[in-house]
């Protein structure tokens, strides 16, 4: 694994909310982005990991094994980086 940072901003504020939402269209109302960004976004994720994150199914976005790991991580790194800066 390289030592680029793989979680950086944007993509970690949608991924979470795409996690959330359970929708790519939903995620981006909430944050008030083209759907197609945060699609870009979570494209770009998958392919620096080289793994999906998300089940796409009819009824939405599910995360996959590794989305829900990634998900916990970056929850995380959010709460502390949030208390950080209280």
């Amino acid at each position: 694994m390289s030592s680029k940072k793989i979680l950086q901003e944007p993509a970690a504020r949608y991924f979470l909310e795409v996690v959330r939402s359970g929708s790519i269209s939903e995620a981006a109302s909430r944050l008030n982005v083209a759907s197609s960004a945060i699609s870009r976004q979570i494209a770009k994720l998958e392919a620096s990991l080289d793994t999906l994150l998300f089940e796409r199914t009819a009824r939405g976005m599910q995360p996959s094994a590794a989305g829900e790991l990634l998900a916990a991580y970056a929850l995380r790194v959010q709460m502390d980086s949030d208390r950080l800066f209280r």
